[in-house]
């Protein structure tokens, strides 16, 4: 397998001059995260995260235009803080994960165009790069704007439908339930999506989900939606909620609210601030909330600053708290 992916990854390379059917995109996020006050232990250390993927259509490949191939690796290199250091449950840093590389997705697709914009895909997949995605919250850094918690575990086996029409888009899609265990997919059961979408660009986009995990462990289920209102040219808000039975996940019920705000200052026209509030409310009736702000500065279109402020309450459910500051850098190249 791994024998074929070099020879893929290679042979792409190759063709990089058939601009529209190749893509090569890569990005760097390095940062200093330090626990200024509270949580476990105080201090400061470096979290990394490099992913490089490789995208083609299948004329690459002297195949159909609508054959889709796409590949991408990534490396995380972290004390993995959140555990070791802070105690909360969000984990303050989304690059924050167990030092390793790894094939993070591999899957081909096909649309196809004269049916309802149907398109099928196969592989290993992240699942949120497709399910449970506020865009409007990407920028914060705090994990739990980036994904519910009941969903964490993505970037497994998968087969997805996608159904697109009009403003209206369905996603359907089973996956490996334990994706840590990728050379015995399926062995422990499986976790199956179903996702409705509807987007009206310059005014609101709504999304609503369930889903099922059955694993050795048990069966645990869920829904989630979210709202994204435009309410300026500049400012969108937007408020998520994600609710499961609690029997894996432990977090019964959770939510965030946000803004985020392009071109704050007139002279930074490509800067972005955002500010947002999480909480995790465990089966004790206890909860753990996140209080975030963050700034992106767009130095140039390779390099970006982003400084961020976050105050984390009641850490896992318990009575401390912690203040943690991070400086990030992101430095991003996209042929």
């Amino acid at each position: 397998m791994k024998l074929i992916i070099v020879f893929l990854i290679c042979y792409i390379i190759v063709l990089a001059d058939q601009g529209k059917n190749y893509n090569h995109a890569t990005v760097l996020f390095t940062e200093n995260e330090c626990n200024i006050k509270g949580g476990i232990k105080e201090g400061c250390w470096f979290n990394s995260y490099l992913n490089s993927d490789l995208w083609a259509n299948g004329t690459t490949f002297g195949l159909d235009k609508n054959l889709h191939m796409d590949i991408s690796i990534a490396g995380m290199l972290s004390k993995e803080p959140s555990v070791n250091y802070i105690g909360d449950f969000h984990t303050a840093s989304n690059i924050e994960a167990p030092s390793q590389l790894l094939l993070y997705s591999a899957f081909l697709s096909y649309k196809f165009e004269k049916v309802y914009g149907l398109e099928l895909s196969a592989g290993l997949i992240d699942l949120n790069s497709i399910y449970d995605v506020t865009e409007s919250a990407s920028i914060l850094i705090n994990s739990s704007f980036g994904i519910s918690a009941g969903l964490s575990a993505n970037g497994a086996y998968s087969i997805n439908v996608s159904i697109e029409s009009g403003k209206n888009n369905v996603e359907l899609g089973v996956f490996d339930a334990n994706p840590t265990k990728r050379a015995q997919p399926f062995l422990d059961g499986y976790f199956s999506i179903l996702q409705w979408e509807k987007n009206k660009k310059n005014n609101y986009n709504i999304y609503m989900g369930v889903w099922q995990s059955n694993t050795s462990l048990g069966q645990t289920y869920g829904c989630y939606g979210s709202v994204e209102k435009r309410i300026s040219n500049e400012s969108t808000v937007f408020l998520r909620s994600a609710i499961d039975n609690g029997i894996v996940t432990v977090v019964p019920f959770a939510f965030e609210v946000g803004i985020l705000r392009n071109t704050p200052f007139l002279s930074r026209k490509n800067d972005i601030f955002s500010a947002g509030i999480a909480q995790a409310c465990f089966k004790d009736n206890k909860a753990e909330t996140a209080y975030e702000v963050t700034y992106l500065w767009q130095h140039n279109k390779y390099i970006a600053f982003q400084p961020d402020l976050q105050y984390i309450q009641h850490l896992s459910g318990l009575s401390n708290n912690a203040m943690i500051a991070i400086f990030r850098v992101i430095i991003a190249y996209d042929n």
